[in-house]
């Protein structure tokens, strides 16, 4: 059994995270953890390295995965730990979000330029990872070139729904996600529920797979985690922690 502190969601430069494996392997040892969960957005790039890396500290590295899926127009991420890194299905599953990702990426940034933002994909270069490229990259970008104050400004004003960089999102259905995920070896986990605002979705998920849930988050309110760890305990759902690490400052 694993024990001490976990923190089983966190984000590397494979996706959009700001620290590299390495980098992220001595933040979590500084901070004495005794684990981490590796889980970028829709890659498993960084999971070898940290592995390596982390073999001789004592760290124990749970390799794992974020899924962004869509339902009913709610935004649904699905966590995946200890997926086969060769399974076919969830390979050619997340190549296609990537691809979908890099072609948002291209359509944002043609709608910045139209809406009079000089921003240019080679700009984004220094902002990107090896793998999965998203919104925060291209936000970075903004605030790097002045356009926008931090992070957060940059998605406010040109990012979000309703504002001019903005592209919906490749639609994946959490259910596929789920099954995928079980599929590989792994095991699903529903992130960040507080955030979604609507329990209903989790009924379906369990149907499809679901084996745990995401209780301790830094956005849930102190009701939210009591009533997640309830409905982990009623349910017989795996309660989960993670900080959802990207980097200092984000």
């Amino acid at each position: 059994m694993l024990e001490g502190f976990f923190d089983l969601h966190t984000h590397t430069t494979a996706s959009d995270g700001t620290l590299s494996p390495e980098q992220l392997i001595r933040c979590c040892l500084e901070a004495g953890l005794s684990g981490v969960g590796i889980t970028d957005h829709d890659t498993m790039a960084a999971i070898p390295e940290a592995i390596q890396l982390a073999a001789s500290s004592g760290l124990t590295v749970v390799p794992g995965i974020e899924i962004s899926t869509e339902q009913h127009g709610k935004e649904i991420h699905i966590l995946g730990y200890y997926c086969s890194p060769n399974s076919p299905s969830l390979n050619q599953m997340m190549s296609e979000v990537r691809d979908a990702r890099k072609s948002r990426m291209e359509l944002i940034v043609a709608n910045l330029r139209n809406a009079g933002v000089d921003i240019t994909l080679e700009q984004l270069v220094f902002h990107i990872g090896n793998e999965a490229v998203g919104r925060p990259h291209i936000a970075r970008a903004l605030v790097a070139m002045g356009a926008a104050e931090s992070v957060q400004d940059a998605f406010d004003r040109y990012l979000v729904r309703g504002k001019p960089g903005y592209v919906p999102r490749y639609k994946l259905d959490p259910i596929v996600a789920v099954k995928q995920i079980l599929a590989a070896g792994g095991v699903p986990v529903l992130a960040h529920p507080g955030l979604i605002g609507d329990d209903s979705v989790i009924e379906a998920l369990i149907v499809a797979g679901l084996k745990g849930i995401e209780v301790w988050y830094p956005q849930h309110t102190n009701e939210q985690v009591e009533h997640y760890a309830e409905m982990a305990d009623s349910l017989g759902l795996i309660p989960t922690g993670g900080s959802d690490f990207h980097g200092s400052g984000e």
